[in-house]
């Protein structure tokens, strides 16, 4: 856990956005995300929640090939990650 700086978790997720699973949550920063986010759009499901943010989530949409990363972006009206959101939908329509 000592040997998780900043600069060291940087290289590791400039390296593999993977990474970011392992990054230690205070050291998800907004400047460490983007790192990820840039390497591929699906590192978003790593974020801390609090950075799920509308802009975040418009990036990671947008550099998408696909709808996988829909499932981790946030509604931006309840603030709950949008599959759940349309999971409570479809079961209210029941």
């Amino acid at each position: 856990e000592e040997l998780r700086t900043e600069r060291v978790c940087e290289a590791a997720v400039s390296s593999n956005y993977l990474a970011l699973e392992y990054v230690p949550k205070h050291l998800k920063t907004d400047r460490l995300c983007g790192i990820a986010l840039e390497r591929d759009p699906l590192a978003i499901r790593f974020f801390n929640p609090e950075q799920l943010t509308p802009e975040v989530c418009n990036r990671a949409l947008a550099r998408a090939d696909d709808l996988r990363g829909l499932r981790f972006v946030r509604s931006i009206g309840t603030g709950a990650p949008a599959e759940a959101e349309g999971q409570q939908r479809r079961e209210q329509q029941r």
